[in-house]
């Protein structure tokens, strides 16, 4: 692993510093603690750069104190970082962890003042990361670590042995993206049904993504897409093709009311420029403003006030069609009901699956959804239906719509054979 740059009394020497404090442990047996402080740049933001600076020799010598000669605590190797190294004969790494959320949680004085200083701690055991050859390689999947328990909202994170392997395919699928252009990304469309006549009335748009003669499905780019600010340009995109798509297809020979539903995610939904682009889409297109069904998962919890819900609002006054996706994966249905602007409600394939199955219970559970839903005024589609045993069954319990492989594969609009 390169060095950082290094600068006097600098935290971005730390590598060396490390290396000479571990040099007397036995590699088989290390323990490593990376502890970064002030993740969010809060305590930075409230009280100033000086204060701020201060806050790792602060932090490094409670450690010291708390740690003992159990430990060595070394600083950085780059900004805000700290380094704790242990003998894990000597000491367990749950009790490093433990003494390290401690020591963390009381107020540090700094400047003569008091303050609480967020932290967060990626933990990598040499036993445990068997990819690593060295002390740097044990301190960059600790660092791995760290960046995991930032993006998961934890105060700890332990380093697998291909912690390191998945950030760098992460990091290479953004500059793939980085790169792509419009051409690359494609839209699959897979039908919606009418439960009650069998026969399509609209299509979800799925992305997929062209590389070299591999076809990529979101969920092999879509967490690298939303890590980062591309998710916001390809939705833009995504959600123009559709509606242009659906267009073509209303001026052939498409049934009356066709629609096409797209999926967006919060991210995705706080770009307060995205009505705009809908509306003026709408326009140019020709296409009903509830023809367009706007999807957001119900694991996507949008809070009331909020940019995302500011343009679901603005999104169902304009007359677009507000869809909760995945209901039954996550625990926000009844207040997206309550609070969202919702118009039809999509069941997850895992609830519809037990649908003529001995489960009651869940059976129960997804009648009672349909007749929520059906009492709100709001359509139920039944996703991942692949059983035609089903279909009666699904009807008696309310839903009005449909969608999964027994009614067709997701496929390119030119391989979509529209109902007469």
């Amino acid at each position: 692993m390169p060095l950082p740059p290094s600068s006097p009394g600098s935290a971005r020497d730390g590598i060396t510093e490390i290396r000479a404090c571990t040099a007397h442990l036995d590699f088989d047996f290390l323990g490593v603690s990376v502890v970064c402080l002030d993740p969010t740049g809060l305590l930075a933001g409230a009280v100033g750069w000086d204060p701020s600076e201060k806050m790792r020799p602060a932090a490094h010598s409670a450690l010291v104190e708390m740690l003992g000669r159990a430990c060595t605590v070394s600083v950085g190797p780059y900004n805000d970082l700290l380094t704790v190294c242990f003998d894990v004969r000597a000491i367990a790494p749950e009790t490093v962890e433990r003494l390290i959320s401690e020591c963390l949680t009381r107020q540090l004085d700094i400047e003569g003042g008091g303050y609480f200083v967020p932290a967060c701690q990626g933990l990598a055991i040499s036993s445990v990361v068997t990819t690593a050859t060295d002390v740097a390689d044990l301190v960059q999947a600790a660092i791995s670590a760290v960046h995991y328990a930032i993006v998961d909202g934890d105060t700890v994170a332990h380093a697998t042995p291909d912690s390191i392997a998945r950030l760098q395919t992460e990091v290479s699928r953004t500059t793939e993206l980085s790169n792509a252009v419009g051409t690359d990304f494609a839209l699959y469309y897979q039908p919606i049904i009418d439960i009650t006549t069998m026969k399509t009335v609209g299509y979800e748009s799925l992305l997929r993504w062209r590389v070299a003669d591999e076809v990529r499905k979101p969920h092999d780019f879509l967490d690298a897409a939303e890590a980062t600010s591309l998710i916001v340009p390809i939705g833009r995109w995504g959600v123009q093709e559709a509606l242009e798509q659906l267009a073509i297809w209303r001026a052939a020979s498409a049934p009356p009311g066709l629609f096409v539903s797209v999926n967006f995610s919060a991210r995705q939904l706080q770009d307060r420029t995205l009505p705009e682009l809908i509306a003026t889409t709408l326009e140019t297109t020709g296409v009903p403003a509830d023809a367009l069904w706007v999807e957001v998962t119900e694991r996507d919890l949008i809070e009331v006030g909020s940019p995302a819900s500011a343009t679901l609002i603005e999104l169902d006054a304009l007359g677009c069609t507000v869809c909760v996706d995945d209901l039954g994966t996550g625990f926000a249905a009844l207040r997206y009901m309550v609070e969202q602007p919702v118009q039809v409600v999509k069941v997850d394939r895992s609830l519809v699956a037990k649908v003529g199955t001995d489960d009651n219970t869940m059976h129960s559970i997804v009648k009672a959804v349909c007749a929520l839903s059906s009492s709100l005024g709001m359509a139920t589609v039944a996703e991942g239906v692949e059983d035609p045993g089903q279909i009666a069954q699904l009807r008696e319990i309310g839903f009005t719509h449909g969608q999964g492989y027994l009614f067709g594969k997701p496929a390119p609009a030119d391989e979509i054979t529209l109902d007469a």
